[in-house]
């Protein structure tokens, strides 16, 4: 039984977590930390800025 709480516990946490992180990258502008940009196969930025309103990434 304890090992199902903790479970339980554990599995909230995370869904919480998860969901505040998502919320982050929809809903708001900002850079994407641990993020890469490809085109062609190859990187052309790391932790690019996103506008989620307009669509738009820009890669420093």
């Amino acid at each position: 039984m304890v090992k199902f709480i903790a479970g339980f516990v554990v599995g909230i946490a995370t869904a919480a977590a998860v969901s505040a992180f998502a919320a982050q990258l929809v809903g708001d502008d900002g850079y994407l930390a641990g993020w890469s940009v490809t085109v062609g196969g190859e990187e052309v930025c790391a932790d690019p800025y996103v506008w989620t309103s307009t669509r738009e990434i820009e890669c420093d």
